[in-house]
């Protein structure tokens, strides 16, 4: 909502779906928008997904962005770097019981890796197995930019060249996040 100095309502809106949504930061970005970062809930799981919409000054919604897994994720505070970049941070559910922490920067403005997130996964080693054959897959760092390319026979994607930090695999019409720690 937007309230004028004397505390008259000026608009206000109402973003997502049909479930409920909360919001838990909101910061204004360098073209005099807002992005506004929170959870959703996940219809018939109890679980939430990390939720970003980002409005006008009028409150109309631009885009919106949604991505975690199977268990209960969600963003606690959103702030602009000096790239220009959105930091986030948060938690994600790595178990029924068990969460962690996480930071990620993302570019602004959306990249087409908008797909939910279907699964998260970890890797100490470097190596992470899908569990199937990969005709092609395509790994994306936290901004949209291609990291790597390629194809697996045995479902194991190597990591190994890569920084530590999130990742997201494209790989069986899915996108996977992947940790690398």
């Amino acid at each position: 909502m937007k309230i004028d100095p004397s505390g008259n309502l000026i608009w206000s809106g109402v973003y997502g779906g049909s479930h409920p949504e909360e919001a838990h930061s909101i910061v204004l970005d360098t073209d005099s928008t807002y992005v506004i970062a929170g959870r959703g809930e996940v219809p018939d799981s109890g679980n939430s997904n990390i939720y970003l919409v980002k409005i006008n000054l009028e409150g109309d919604s631009l885009w919106a962005f949604w991505c975690g897994d199977s268990f209960y994720d969600e963003a606690w505070d959103i702030e602009k770097d000096s790239s220009g970049n959105l930091v986030i941070a948060g938690t994600y559910g790595t178990s029924d019981t068990s969460s962690t922490g996480f930071l990620m920067s993302i570019n602004p403005q959306p990249t087409g890796i908008q797909e939910k997130i279907f699964n998260t996964l970890i890797t100490v080693d470097g190596m992470i197995d899908l569990g199937y054959p990969v005709t092609s897959y395509i790994v994306y760092d936290v901004t949209g930019k291609v990291m790597k390319k390629g194809n697996s026979l045995t479902g194991l994607i190597n990591f190994q060249n890569l920084n530590p930090g999130v990742y997201l695999i494209k790989a069986f019409k899915k996108v996977f996040r992947v940790i690398r720690m």
